[in-house]
């Protein structure tokens, strides 16, 4: 539809018509992968990179955020990646369609990611940009599940209903052959990793020695009347997306705050 003017007006003339077609529905094909459907000494290895970096040089928060982390990725009930698909022929130009001819690209997100990043002020303009770290893939664990999770993509590709969607000789790009090697796979994720939408974590809700930013009243440390009202207090990211949880805390912000006039 990106590149057929003649098939976006048509799907255009359907909405206004009835609210039908393409334009009148939500196109989200998503699914949600457990760690569990690795093989088992894949799950093994992974939990064995996080014990060994979970007992270096990191603070207390840390640690009990990694320790909460790798309970979860043992949890058959917990994602480890969340799969979707986005249009064209790359997520890093989903705004600009590069290649010619018509693309589908199958996304995985790490659900839990174990890497942190830091934001700091450079300055005290209040005006002025933050430092900003993002510290993509920075723990080894991320990429060994990342590489996997692409991996695994394939799998979906070649799998029914997708597989009858696509192209049997159809242009691959990124790779000209199926992924199946790790190494490989690592390399590609670090050639074509991006961070998401679903930003957290910076300013967490828990106590000072743990590298806590609020308390429980959502006060920022040393302030009485300063609040973080957004997703940055989530010590981890709430499984899916974060927007109902920040809806919850603004809620609860409220309450807090007309309490506290």
């Amino acid at each position: 539809m990106a590149r057929d003017p003649a098939v976006a007006a048509a799907a255009m003339a359907a909405y206004q018509k009835d609210g039908s077609g393409p334009l009148g529905m939500v196109p989200l094909v998503s699914a949600f992968m457990p760690c569990l459907d690795f093989p088992p000494d894949e799950r093994a290895q992974l939990l064995h990179i996080i014990d060994i970096h979970n007992g270096g040089d990191i603070s207390s928060g840390q640690k009990k955020q990694f320790d909460a982390l790798r309970q979860i990725l043992q949890d058959p009930n917990e994602p480890a990646a969340h799969f979707c698909l986005e249009k064209g022929p790359s997520p890093k130009g989903i705004f600009g369609l590069g290649h010619p001819g018509f693309f589908v690209s199958i996304v995985s997100l790490l659900t839990y990611p174990f890497s942190r990043g830091s934001v700091h002020l450079k300055s005290n303009d209040p005006t002025g940009s933050p430092i900003i770290n993002s510290g993509i893939l920075r723990h080894p664990v991320d990429l060994e599940l990342q590489a996997r999770h692409s991996i695994w993509m394939e799998k979906i590709a070649e799998t029914d209903p997708m597989a009858s969607l696509l192209k049997t000789v159809g242009a691959r790009l990124h790779t000209a052959e199926r992924l199946t090697d790790v190494h490989k796979a690592k390399e590609l994720c670090k050639e074509l990793v991006l961070s998401m939408i679903h930003l957290s974590g910076t300013c967490a809700m828990l106590p000072p020695k743990d590298g806590g930013v609020v308390d429980s009243k959502l006060r920022v440390y040393g302030t009485s009347n300063v609040r973080v009202v957004d997703a940055s207090l989530f010590p981890l990211e709430p499984r899916g997306t974060i927007q109902a949880t920040v809806f919850a805390v603004a809620e609860k912000a409220a309450d807090i705050i007309k309490q506290n006039a």
